[in-house]
């Protein structure tokens, strides 16, 4: 029942394992997709992780704030404040979270108010007036009490400061301490920030899906190029695709190659392509049914069409280089394609910086002159 349950939550956190699975197997082959689907899993917690241990750490700070305050603030046995301790010379001003009734013939009034106290030793500042004309009685009474709140930092050499009783008018004010604990707004940013983390979990597998097909479109012309050199240079395809390996291999910086020496981790054409050449070494499987599979598995309609001119010449003995020379143009039209489209996205993203970039030196113009005014 417990194994069931949580299963039930990993593909609920996680998603469907076996999608995962198989996405990262067309994108890697068997052999190098289970590193990186534990990598994905393990970025997944990791950002739970975090997202439960800042709710837990703005939780403590919350808690530990409203115990601060809870100390500088007296209240009767029936919940009601008495008196606020006024903070000290250097100390911050505090602030008390405090609702209020106001109560007078007729009727009463409740309004939440926010007490701010300065420190001692301080003469506080004189208190402006607003104009009560055309309120009502509630708005009244609310702008009579935030008066009277003011007024309590008018002499700060008292520690203690008793809160109001009553207005100037009579009214009678009741002054009950307001629960400072945001967990309700704690709670909804830890499932807002889960949410995103859920609806972002799969966005890895999509860029490295995306970067796999733009690795396959650029890397695919020059590939075919090299074949295409080597065998007019009387080499068969598997004795020609070694050479292009080890070519390639040869013009990498030692420090930009992987643990494998596979070349740079980000070419996943050629990365692809290295895993083949190496199992083609070590279990002497046929070069042209891997790059069969490989095509089959990226889903890149041009990888496949090239896979199956080269599967055709070895099973039938067409002639590979015209077809493979015919095939060339047509995917350097593809890269290029690419290239534009992706230029067009650079450009696109540049919009916002650029416009913010305007708003600022517009402001720094104006500025001046509406100073001036």
């Amino acid at each position: 029942m417990r194994s069931g349950i949580w299963e039930k939550l990993n593909e609920l956190l996680y998603g469907d394992e076996r999608d995962l699975e198989e996405r990262y197997k067309r994108i890697y082959g068997e052999e190098g997709y289970r590193q990186r689907l534990i990598e994905e899993r393990k970025k997944l917690k990791r950002y739970y992780r975090m997202a439960v241990l800042g709710s837990v750490v703005l939780v403590a700070l919350s808690l530990w704030m409203q115990m601060e305050r809870d100390k500088s603030v007296a209240t009767g046995e029936d919940g009601r404040i008495t008196y606020i301790e006024r903070p000290e010379t250097g100390e911050s001003p505090l602030t008390v979270d405090a609702r209020v009734y106001a109560i007078d013939d007729q009727g009463g009034v409740s309004t939440e108010e926010s007490i701010i106290l300065e420190p001692r030793g301080k003469r506080g500042a004189d208190i402006s007036v607003e104009d009560t004309q055309g309120m009502d009685r509630e708005a009244l009474l609310r702008q009579k009490i935030s008066t009277a709140v003011m007024g309590l930092n008018e002499d700060r050499s008292d520690k203690k400061v008793k809160l109001p009783e009553k207005l100037e008018d009579g009214t009678r004010l009741i002054w009950e301490k307001k629960a400072g604990f945001d967990g309700e707004v704690i709670l909804l940013a830890l499932i807002l920030i889960m949410l995103i983390i859920y609806s972002g979990r799969r966005g890895g597998i999509k860029k490295e899906e995306e970067m796999a097909r733009e690795s396959i479109v650029r890397g695919l012309p020059v590939f075919t190029n090299k074949m295409v050199l080597m065998l007019n240079a009387g080499a068969v395809v598997s004795s020609a695709f070694d050479r292009i390996m080890k070519d390639h291999e040869s013009v990498r910086p030692q420090g930009e190659r992987d643990e494998k020496g596979s070349g740079i981790r980000d070419d996943h054409f050629y990365e692809q392509l290295y895993g083949i050449y190496v199992r083609a070494k070590e279990t002497n499987e046929p070069v042209h049914v891997q790059l069969k599979e490989f095509g089959k598995r990226s889903g890149v309609r041009e990888l496949i069409r090239i896979a199956d001119i080269i599967d055709d010449n070895i099973n039938k003995g067409s002639d590979l280089v015209t077809k493979l020379q015919r095939e060339t143009e047509g995917l350097w039209f593809v890269r290029k394609k690419l290239a534009e489209e992706k230029g067009k996205k650079a450009e696109t993203k540049l919009t916002g910086p650029l416009m913010i970039l305007l708003l600022v030196l517009v402001m720094i113009t104006v500025a001046p002159a509406m100073l001036e005014i």
